[in-house]
């Protein structure tokens, strides 16, 4: 049982990997996008109380213009997440599918082997895609 545990730990490993990675990609994102955009949008939304002689829907306005910038990026990065995500769960899908084909000619040990070489290839693959998606979000 050691080995076998042994064995499936190394190939938890990219995913793993590729999770922690989303989890520092996020968290850069939160440090040096959102957190200075938030102090944007509340710095703005403060200066739309110092004028109490407008109406309340100007005042409104004023509050909707502040927070625009901060929901647009929001959108944009959740959109960008998503994407990543969908790709990754096709990627392992499509190994899980190409996985099936081993288990009636190799058997069930096989086809699991299978399946998690190609996951893990796509762990690694879609690791490396994260750069561009800060490029693009930043």
């Amino acid at each position: 049982c050691v080995c076998v545990c042994e064995r499936k730990r190394e190939r938890e490993r990219p995913m793993e990997a590729l999770q922690k990675q989303l989890e520092d990609f996020t968290d850069g994102l939160d440090k040096t996008i959102f957190r200075p955009l938030q102090k944007k949008t509340f710095l703005c939304s403060s200066k739309c109380c110092d004028d109490v002689g407008q109406s309340r829907e100007r005042f409104q306005q004023c509050i909707q213009n502040c927070t625009l910038e901060m929901q647009q990026k929001e959108a944009m990065v959740n959109n960008e997440l998503q994407v990543f995500q969908e790709k990754v769960q096709r990627c392992a899908q499509t190994c899980n599918d190409k996985a099936q084909s081993f288990v009636e000619s190799q058997g069930m040990d096989v086809a699991q082997r299978k399946a998690m070489e190609c996951i893990d290839e796509c762990a690694r693959d879609y690791g490396k895609e994260l750069g561009s998606i800060k490029r693009r979000v930043t």
